[in-house]
C-alpha cells in the first residue's frame, strides 16, 4: 500500500479502515505457524507483534493513523517504528531496551544510574566527563548514528566546545522531557573510512548475519550421512554375513566371535537409527539392510536356529549387492566407496561460509567492504586447520553474491554487478551518496561528518501514512540539525557537486529502471539533492489510490505545466491529447490565476481526462483513472527532470534502446501469470506505466528513429502469444497512426492501465474458483 504526503482530503478527515492491518496480521500469523522456514516463521513472529500493536493503537484510540504525529506525546521529529503501509507501531526506535553498550555504561556510573537509566546516561553525557568523552568521539569518528537521536548529544558537545553555549542550552531544553524515554548518545565505533564516492547496500554485519544462516541443504546431509553414518555400517553388516559364507552357500559356518560381533554391531545400528534420522533406507522394514539386520538379530543366540528359508533370504541380498555395487574387498564397490567418502569430504557452502564469517570478523561491522578479492582468496592452511576445511577450496558463485551486497564500490558498479537490481535498491543506497554531499557546507570537519551520520540515519526512516495533505517530517525538524544549520555556510562549489550528483543518479536510475516509476523513496533523495543544488525542481510522488479524495498538492500543477512546455508538439504530447495550457500562453488581457485555483482546475482537469474515457470514476478504481491522469499531465517526473538537468543532451543515444526495453517490459507483464484477476490487473496497470515511459523516449526521437521503433514494435508484437497479441494490438494501432501524423479521429486506443469494471486487455473477471 503506496502512500504519499500528497494524497488525501483536506476536509473531512479520512476514517482509517483497519481491514489492510486485520489482512496483513492474518498473513503474517499464517506465516509464523505453516512457513517451513524458520527464518521467516521467526520474522513473522515479529511482524505479529507490530501488526497487533497497530490494530491495538487504531482500535483504542491510541494511535492517530494520518497525521504526522501519530503517537501520544511523541513529537514529530521521533524516529517511529513504521510497518508496511505508513502504518506506526507506537514504538520509538530510539527507546526500546537498553543495549549493551548503554549496560556498559551504566555500570561504570554505579547503582544510583538503575533508577532512571535513559535519564541517567543522558545526563552523564552533559556533565563535564560525559562531555569530554563525545569531544573525543567527535575528533576521532569513532562512533555510530543508527538513529536520528543518536546524534544529538554530540551536536550539543560541539556547540558548547566552539562558543554556542545559548544554541546548546535551547537545543537541550526541547529534548530534555524525553530523556528518560530516549537515548540521545551515539553508538561506540570503529572510525567510519567511507566517502560517499562508494557505496554498499548492506553492512559487513548484516552479510555476516546472512553468511551464519547458511545451511545445508537436505539433500546433501543425507548424503554426508549416508557416507559417515551408514554406509560403512552397511558394509560392516554385509562382511559379516560373507564370513558365513561356505562352498554350500552363507549362514553355513558361525566363527566363534560372530554372537560377541553381531550383539555390538546391532547396538551399533540401534543407536544410529535413534540419532540419524535424515536417510530414510535404513529405517525401511524391506530395504535389504533391515532384512539383513533382521536375520542378524535372530542368529546372535542361537545360529544354528536359522532356516532354510531365512539362509536363502540372505543370499538373495547379498547377490543383489553384488549385482548393483559390488561386495566387501572389490574393487568396484572400493572406488565407489572412495568417491562417496571424496564427496562427503568436500566442503560445503555452511562449511566455506564459516571460513568467510571469521574473515568478516576483522572488519568495521556497520561499514562496507573495500577489500572484497583479499575476502574471497581460497581458503589458507591456517583457516583449514581451525575451520576444518580443505586448504586452497574456493568459494562458490552463491556465497560471492552475498559478499558483493556489502562491498564498497560505485553506485554504476553495483548496478553492473545486479547488486543494485531496481529504483527501490538504489533508493536505499543513495543517502549514503547524499548524506557527503549535503555536508559539504559544513566547514568544520567534525560537524560535517556528524552531519553527514545524522543525514543518513533520517534517511532510514520510513515514511508515514499522512492525511489531508500534510507532509513527511523534514530533516530541519529535528532541534539538533537545525543547529548545525546555524553554522552553515553558503557554498557554490557544494551546489555544483549536488548538481552533478543529481543528474548522475537521475540518469542511472532512468537508463537502469527505464520501464518504471521512480519510487517515492527514491524522490525523497532526489528532492533533497535539488534542494542542496539550489534548484527548484516539482517531483510529485506516486499516489495511493485507496486513500486519495480528489486532491493535489500544488507541485502537480506546477509540474504539469512544465511538463506540457517540454512535450507540446512531440509524439507525447499527441498520443495523449495533451494541449498548451491557456496559462502557458502569453496573454495580456489574462489575469494569472491564484496557485489554490490553479492547484483545483488540475484536479478538475485530471477528473474530466478520467471520465473522457467512458467510465464514471468511483471507487478505488476510480481514483486510480484520476490519478493515472495525473502522472500523464506530469510525465510523473521524467519531463522537468530531463528539462531542469539536460538529461536529453546526458541520455541521447540511449534513448531508442531504452524505449524498446520498456516495450518488453510491456510484453513481459502481460505475459506473466497471475491467479487472482486483481493481480492480472496489476500487471497490466505496470505494463502501462512502461508503456507510458516508453512513448515519453520516443518522443524526444527523430521521426527516422519512431518509424524504426514502430517497424521493430510490430515484429516484437507478432512474435508474441495470440492471447496479448490480439487485444494489445489497437494499442500499437493508435502509437503508429500518431509517428505517421496521420488526421484525427486516430484509430486504435489510448493504453492505460486502470479502469472502471473490467479491463479492455483483459474482459471480464472469471468466477473465482469456489465462488457461487
Amino acid at each position: 500500500m503506496s502512500h504519499s504526503s500528497d494524497a488525501s482530503n483536506p476536509t473531512p478527515a479520512l476514517r482509517i479502515n483497519p481491514g489492510f492491518v486485520l489482512g496483513q496480521l492474518a498473513r503474517a500469523l499464517t506465516l509464523s505457524a505453516e512457513s517451513p522456514d524458520l527464518e521467516i516463521r521467526a520474522r513473522s513472529t515479529a511482524k505479529v507483534a507490530h501488526w497487533r500493536k497497530v490494530l491495538e493503537g487504531i482500535l483504542t484510540g491510541a494511535l492517530d493513523v494520518g497525521s504526522r504525529t501519530p503517537v501520544a506525546d511523541a513529537p514529530a521529529w521521533a524516529t517511529l517504528k513504521v510497518v508496511t503501509g505508513g502504518f506506526a507501531t507506537g514504538e520509538l526506535l530510539a527507546e526500546g531496551p537498553l543495549s549493551p553498550h548503554e549496560q556498559a555504561w551504566l555500570k561504570e556510573l554505579g547503582p544510583s544510574a538503575s533508577h532512571s537509566p535513559r535519564a541517567a546516561l543522558n545526563a552523564y553525557f552533559l556533565s563535564d566527563e560525559g562531555l569530554t568523552l563525545l569531544g573525543e568521539l567527535l575528533a576521532t569518528g569513532a562512533y555510530r548514528v543508527d538513529v536520528p537521536e543518536e546524534g544529538a548529544l554530540l551536536v550539543a558537545a560541539w556547540l558548547l566546545r566552539h562558543g554556542a553555549a545559548e544554541q546548546a542550552r535551547t537545543m537541550i531544553e526541547e529534548l530534555a522531557p524525553f530523556f528518560s524515554r530516549l537515548r540521545f548518545y551515539p553508538v561506540p565505533h570503529t572510525p567510519s573510512t567511507e566517502d560517499g564516492l562508494h557505496v554498499h547496500l548492506q553492512s559487513v554485519a548484516e552479510t555476516t548475519k546472512q553468511l551464519q544462516r547458511v545451511r545445508l541443504p537436505l539433500d546433501i546431509e543425507r548424503e554426508r550421512e549416508s557416507a559417515e553414518v551408514w554406509t560403512p555400517l552397511y558394509d560392516e553388516l554385509v562382511q559379516l554375513f560373507l564370513e558365513t559364507r561356505t562352498s554350500e552357500g552363507v549362514c553355513r559356518h558361525f566363527p566363534a566371535t560372530w554372537s560377541e560381533r553381531g550383539s555390538k554391531l546391532l547396538d551399533t545400528v540401534a543407536r544410529a537409527r535413534t540419532k540419524h534420522l535424515l536417510c530414510k533406507w535404513p529405517h525401511h522394514s524391506k530395504s535389504h539392510f533391515s532384512k539383513l539386520c533382521d536375520v542378524l538379530a535372530q542368529s546372535v543366540a542361537e545360529p544354528a536356529a536359522l532356516t532354510p528359508g531365512q539362509q536363502r533370504r540372505v543370499q538373495h541380498v547379498l547377490d543383489d549387492i553384488a549385482r548393483a555395487r559390488g561386495l566387501p574387498g572389490s574393487d568396484r564397490l572400493q572406488a565407489l566407496r572412495t568417491e562417496q567418502q571424496r564427496a562427503a569430504a568436500r566442503p560445503t557452502h555452511q562449511d566455506l561460509a564459516r571460513v568467510l564469517v571469521a574473515r568478516l570478523g576483522a572488519y568495521s561491522s556497520g561499514e562496507g567492504l573495500d577489500d572484497l578479492e583479499q575476502v574471497t582468496a581460497p581458503v589458507t592452511a591456517v583457516e583449514a586447520a581451525r575451520q576444518g576445511v580443505a586448504a586452497g577450496a574456493e568459494f562458490p558463485p552463491s556465497l560471492i553474491r552475498k559478499l558483493v551486497r556489502c562491498a564498497n564500490a560505485s553506485i554504476e558498479d553495483l548496478i553492473a554487478r545486479k547488486v543494485v537490481t531496481s529504483s527501490e535498491v538504489l533508493a536505499r543506497v543513495l543517502p549514503q551518496v547524499s548524506a557527503h554531499v549535503a555536508a559539504q557546507g559544513v566547514n568544520d570537519p567534525e560537524l560535517r561528518r556528524l552531519y553527514g551520520h545524522i543525514y543518513a540515519a533520517f534517511r532510514r526512516r520510513r515514511s508515514l501514512l499522512l492525511l489531508d495533505l500534510q507532509s513527511q517530517v523534514k530533516l530541519q525538524e529535528l532541534p539538533w540539525v537545525r543547529a548545525i544549520d546555524a553554522h552553515r555556510t553558503p557554498d557554490l562549489g557544494q551546489q555544483e557537486v549536488a548538481a552533478q550528483t543529481l543528474e548522475r543518479i537521475s540518469s542511472l536510475a532512468i537508463s537502469a529502471f527505464p520501464a518504471v516509476l521512480i519510487p517515492n523513496k527514491l524522490l525523497q533523495e532526489l528532492r533533497a539533492l535539488a534542494q542542496a543544488a539550489g534548484l527548484k525542481i516539482p517531483l510529485v510522488e506516486e499516489l495511493a489510490a485507496d486513500i486519495f479524495m480528489n486532491a493535489f498538492s500544488p507541485k502537480f500543477d506546477e509540474a504539469a505545466r512544465r511538463a506540457a512546455a517540454f512535450v507540446q508538439g512531440s509524439l507525447y504530447a499527441r498520443y495523449y491529447d495533451i494541449p498548451r495550457e491557456p496559462s502557458l500562453r502569453p496573454d495580456a488581457a489574462h489575469q494569472e490565476p491564484s496557485r489554490r485555483q490553479r492547484v483545483s482546475d488540475f484536479a478538475q482537469r485530471c477528473l474530466a481526462r478520467a471520465q473522457a474515457e467512458g467510465h464514471q470514476p468511483r471507487g478505488v478504481s476510480g481514483n486510480g483513472m484520476v490519478i493515472e491522469q495525473a502522472q500523464i499531465l506530469t510525465t510523473h517526473n521524467l519531463a522537468v527532470l530531463f528539462d531542469a538537468l539536460g538529461l536529453t543532451r546526458t541520455l541521447r543515444p540511449q534513448l531508442p534502446e531504452l524505449a524498446r526495453r520498456c516495450f518488453e517490459s510491456v510484453c513481459q507483464l502481460l505475459l506473466r501469470k497471475a491467479p487472482h484477476y486483481q493481480h492480472r490487473l496489476r500487471n497490466v496497470k505496470n505494463a502501462a506505466y512502461a508503456w507510458r515511459q516508453m512513448v515519453f523516449f520516443l518522443s524526444l526521437l527523430s521521426q527516422s528513429e519512431q518509424e524504426d521503433f514502430g517497424h521493430w514494435a510490430q515484429q516484437r508484437l507478432a512474435a508474441q502469444p495470440r492471447r496479448i497479441a490480439e487485444p494489445f494490438a489497437p494499442a500499437l494501432t493508435r502509437l503508429l497512426a500518431v509517428i505517421e501524423e496521420q488526421a484525427w479521429p486516430l484509430p486504435g486506443r489510448v493504453f492505460l492501465g486502470w479502469a472502471v469494471g473490467s479491463h479492455w486487455l483483459l474482459g471480464a473477471p472469471r468466477p473465482e474458483r469456489g465462488s457461487v
